[in-house]
């Protein structure tokens, strides 16, 4: 019997794992998609500048030391960043990705992928494009707006993809994988010149 035990302990384990990964992965989708939308539709920002903010990223970790995004959040909040914004934000995109969930790493991790993914994509604008006070405050209460419409279930996140796969070119697998449960998301609501 104990050899069954640990066998189904092992597989749950596991499972758990794979949970976490997933929700992870669900949140630096969800905080990529957003931040993305708003620099699309607010910034004008298109398909060459995501694809180069994306090569950027390549090889993030194996760059820098452990703990850089902590130096990276530090120095953003001195010209404008509100790290306690993107913690809240980030608390409640959590919720909705993993729902009613008590697994505590589960939802730390989730919570943390999605902080981590604003403060990278920020500190890009910051240092690549040369963005300060003014315009870092203004997307991160755009963002802030789009955080809502999505948690107050007014758009899916669905919608958010679909809108940058077809602006943007930028392929999401999970979308794929939506659509093809669900089938095709509609953004245009049949007739392409009416949203």
């Amino acid at each position: 019997m104990n050899a069954i035990s640990r066998a189904l302990a092992k597989r749950d384990r596991q499972r758990m794992e794979v949970r976490r990964e997933a929700g992870a992965e669900s949140g630096t989708d969800w905080a990529t998609t957003l931040l993305f939308s708003c620099l699309h539709d607010k910034y004008g920002f298109g398909r060459n500048r995501f694809a180069a903010m994306n090569d950027m990223w390549e090889h993030l970790d194996e760059l820098h030391q452990e703990g850089f995004i902590y130096d990276w959040r530090d120095e953003l909040c001195e010209h404008g960043f509100d790290r306690f914004l993107n913690e809240r934000i980030a608390e409640r995109m959590q919720k909705m990705i993993t729902g009613r969930t008590r697994d505590l790493k589960l939802m730390a991790k989730t919570r943390d992928m999605i902080a981590g993914v604003a403060i990278v994509i920020f500190w890009t604008l910051y240092t690549k494009y040369k963005w300060r006070d003014k315009r870092l405050k203004d997307l991160q209460n755009y963002y802030k707006d789009k955080v809502y419409v999505l948690t107050h279930n007014e758009v899916p996140i669905w919608e958010f993809m679909k809108c940058l796969h077809i602006e943007c070119g930028i392929d999401y697998p999970a979308l794929a994988a939506y659509e093809k449960q669900f089938g095709p998301v509609n953004i245009y609501r049949g007739n392409r010149g009416e949203r």
